[in-house]
């Protein structure tokens, strides 16, 4: 470690050659940095791209960095591509770091002018954006390195054939022979439409207010200090005084003092009406617009506003409007012009025809519409719908108005959505735009919920259908009007086939549970949601045994329950039918899961182990699986649900007359019910099913010894 010296020691020689190595190190590695950029600045983009290194430098105008083979001004010089140095590809930031003065005059531009009187507009040519759009990177043989030379640039956006703003009308201005760029600037303006100067001072520099046929033209009125577009177009005309295409029939006949004041007057161009309304309704019939004011008219007829929306003099749209549609509209509704960003648009919004919908002026319909919801909708949205739909509001004559919605009038026929019904498109849907396809005010099942509400608390419960857990109400029903009841999109079996086909297919020729045969889904299912499993109506057994169907089984089994003596199947008795029975179809009979030996045994699982052991005696019904030889499926008043009494049930087969039988038993015809006192039902080690543990007189068959014999030969 080295001891830093004090004053009075004073810098030792160890500690100066520390000092002097560190300070060659780094002056060492500074040496090495710089010639390390050196080494990689002399190599370069040429030696690669020498074809387009010529082709570029062929050319009329050059791009600085491309003349001075400066390629990394603008391009990484590094990675597997070329990239734009620092900035994302496309921005203009690039530009600007050399072209200072434009980057100036659009962020000038950008800021909104306050002075009204000035227009109060500012405008950035869009491609600035983009620079390359207009302009090539790296060299053209035409000036300001642009793509096209002049107006063919500007032709390439602006199509003379397709822009609204038509350029190849028969009379052209004579600016825009000598080039667009004579008006208007190229970048960026504080001025509207990217216009050099004001425009009645852009006009001046050409046209002379003092000239005799300016002054003939104007009928003598001062027009210096007006603006020239308002009557005039600024590119072309079909007129060779370059009038806008629709006139004001004053105007046209030359009689400005039918609305303005003398030419001599002291304010010449003031109206002869304080109010613009009553100077317009000495031509225009007024009597219709006054009626619905204070009904349902715009705002700026009731306020007589005639100017709002329509030019004085001339225009190029239609009815003279200022603008033409819909931004003469958004001057005032300029949350609706916002709207129109949204994701679903109305096919008139988007096509700017605000007045397919409403009238300009006045209606007997709020806001002004012309005609109610749906005799409105109608003229357009006819496709799909049935001729009761297609009646104009308060006109479904054939619809019976007490139905609810999605009711049809008779079963099995025509129905209708009740707001269609009513007339009422605007409870689903949004009239300009929506977030949401097809211009619903909310996402589906929400927009649904609204009216349906009893249904959505029911929706909640354990099990829901699978589309409405998706909220996809459209997965079943039509939106408007439909052909099958509830607005359904199919009758209903084949509705439920549409996702449920496999099942079809797994049931072919076997036998159906009648329901399902006749597809009725519903008496056992609900459609929408339940609490019990698999969506039934009710618990399986509580469904079958209450219903139509089984409820004379059902009365059977609570008759006989008042009976001691009863005897239920423990299933049954549960209510799980389905532990037996296939709820759709089966192939096999009674629409049992499998054979009644192996339906049986997953319950009584002793007794299956019991007549599998080895050597084991088995009673023929059940080596042979057929339990419901001797037992009731369901109930039965006899203990172990017996069909019928022990005798009786053993006498079926094992006739006691018979001498077989009577040498089994010693020729002593066996005292009735008593069967099972020595036999067992099911199996047994012992050959005659006799139980395990045998009386020795009776294992000998001396029942003599025990008994006596009647004079019927039974004993006693």
């Amino acid at each position: 470690m080295i001891k830093r010296p004090t004053q009075k020691e004073g810098i030792s020689p160890s500690f100066m050659v520390l000092i002097l190595f560190l300070c060659s190190l780094i002056f060492s590695s500074c040496v090495l940095l710089q010639r390390k950029r050196t080494r990689f600045a002399s190599s370069r983009c040429v030696e690669c791209h020498t074809q387009k290194a010529q082709d570029y430098l062929q050319k009329l105008t050059v791009h600085k960095p491309v003349s001075e083979k400066d390629c990394s001004r603008c391009h990484e010089p590094h990675g597997f591509v070329g990239t734009l140095h620092l900035w994302e590809q496309g921005k203009p930031e690039l530009c600007f770091r050399c072209h200072p003065k434009i980057q100036a005059q659009v962020s000038q531009s950008k800021t909104p002018k306050q002075d009204a009187a000035q227009g109060g507009a500012f405008s950035v040519h869009k491609p600035v954006e983009k620079c390359t759009v207009c302009h090539d990177p790296h060299s053209s043989d035409n000036a300001n390195l642009t793509r096209q030379r002049g107006q063919e640039l500007c032709f390439s956006c602006h199509d003379p054939a397709q822009d609204q703003e038509p350029f190849n009308r028969p009379f052209k201005h004579k600016a825009l022979e000598k080039g667009c760029q004579l008006c208007h600037l190229p970048h960026a303006s504080d001025k509207p439409e990217l216009l050099a100067d004001e425009e009645k001072r852009l006009c001046l520099t050409c046209h002379r207010t003092t000239d005799d046929r300016l002054v003939a033209a104007h009928q003598g009125y001062p027009v210096k200090e007006k603006r020239c577009s308002q009557c005039h177009n600024p590119h072309s005309s079909d007129t060779q005084s370059l009038l806008r295409a629709r006139i004001h029939k004053p105007m046209q006949e030359k009689k400005c003092s039918f609305c303005h004041l003398s030419k001599d007057a002291n304010e010449p161009f003031r109206l002869k009406k304080e109010k613009t309304g009553e100077l317009c309704y000495q031509c225009h019939d007024g009597e219709k617009y006054r009626t619905a004011i204070g009904q349902d008219a715009h705002k700026a007829v009731q306020e007589g506003r005639c100017l709002a929306c329509h030019a004085p003099h001339a225009s190029d749209s239609k009815g003279l409007l200022s603008y033409r549609e819909p931004w003469v509209c958004y001057q005032c509704h300029l949350q609706v012009l916002k709207e129109t960003e949204q994701r679903s648009v109305h096919k008139p919004m988007k096509n700017g025809q605000c007045t397919v919908c409403h009238d300009p002026h006045s209606a007997q319909v709020k806001w002004p519409l012309r005609g109610g919801q749906a005799g409105l909708c109608y003229q357009c949205h006819k496709e799909g719908m049935s001729e009761e739909g297609k009646y104009p509001e308060g006109d479904h004559k054939d619809l019976d108005p007490d139905s609810q919605a999605g009711e049809a009038s008779q079963p099995g026929s025509y129905s209708i959505h009740s707001p269609v019904q009513k007339g009422e498109c605007l409870s689903c849907h949004a009239n300009h735009a929506s977030t949401v396809s097809g211009l619903l005010k909310e996402p589906i099942p929400k927009v649904c919920y609204q009216c349906h509400m009893k249904e959505e608390k029911q929706y909640t419960r354990v099990n829901a259908h699978t589309p409405v857990q998706n909220g996809n109400c459209l997965g079943c029903h039509t939106a408007h009007e439909g052909d099958h009841e509830k607005l359904l999109l199919f009758p209903a079996q084949e509705l439920c086939w549409t996702c449920h086909l496999p099942l079809q297919k797994q049931l072919e020729d076997a036998s159906l549970h009648s329901p399902f045969k006749n597809g009725q889904c519903m008496e056992c299912h609900n459609p929408h949601a339940s609490d019990c499993k698999n969506m039934l109506i009710q618990n399986s057994g509580l469904l079958c045994l209450s219903g139509e169907c089984h409820q004379p089984l059902g009365r059977d089994l609570a008759a006989g329950g008042k009976s001691p003596a009863s005897v239920t199947h423990s299933p049954v008795r549960s209510f799980q039918c389905l532990s037996c029975h296939h709820p759709h179809g089966s192939r096999l009979s009674r629409l049992l899961l499998s054979q009644s030996g192996s339906l049986c045994f997953p319950c009584h699982k002793s007794m299956e182990e019991k007549i599998g052991q080895a050597n084991a005696h088995v009673h023929t019904p059940v080596q042979k699986g057929k339990c419901l030889t001797c037992h009731s499926g369901h109930g039965a008043s006899h203990p172990s649900v017996l069909a019928a009494g022990v005798d009786s049930m053993c006498l079926e087969c094992h006739k006691q007359d018979e001498k077989l039988f009577l040498r089994a038993h010693g020729n002593i015809r066996p005292d009735k019910n008593h069967c099972l006192d020595c036999h067992d039902p099911h199996s047994s080690k012992e050959g005659g099913l006799f139980r395990r543990v045998v009386h020795e007189p009776f294992q000998s068959k001396k029942c003599d010894i025990c008994h006596r014999r009647t004079k019927d030969n039974v004993p006693e």
